[in-house]
């Protein structure tokens, strides 16, 4: 029982961390002063994109967000998560004979959210700054 528990617990350990290190090794590939083109080349093309209104007095602004969203994919924990509920579910139908099966809900791996960062442009078309990174729950 207690080779169970330690490889349970390994399984969970090795799969939790990597999904937020993959989403900030693509936000530190954009570098203030990149054009529009460079950042689709190195990360792709944008979830979203937001005009920003021009002020006439500011000479440096920011006119155009990009909203890059990114979805937290399974992981080795997830898998260990999958496995516990289902050989709780087989042990629940069962224990029960099959009679109480109707209030099991779903034993697949949850939505975990997203990681979600910004990148602004200036009136020349270059980047003037991007975002930390942030999670979004789902």
């Amino acid at each position: 029982m207690k080779g169970i528990a330690r490889g349970l617990s390994l399984l969970l350990l090795a799969g939790c961390g990597t999904s937020r290190a993959k989403a900030e090794e693509k936000r530190v590939l954009v570098e203030v002063g990149m054009s529009a083109r460079d950042v689709v080349g190195r990360i792709g093309r944008p979830a979203k994109v937001f005009p920003v209104a021009r002020e006439t007095d500011q000479a440096d602004q920011t006119v155009e967000v990009w909203a890059y969203n990114m979805k937290v994919p399974p992981d080795l924990g997830d898998a260990a998560e999958v496995v516990v509920n289902a050989g709780a579910l087989v042990a629940l139908v069962v224990l029960s004979k099959g009679n109480d099966v109707n209030q099991i809900g779903n034993v697949g791996p949850r939505n975990k959210g997203y990681f979600t960062f910004w990148v602004g442009f200036g009136f020349d078309g270059k980047v003037r700054g991007v975002s930390t990174l942030e999670s979004t729950p789902p």
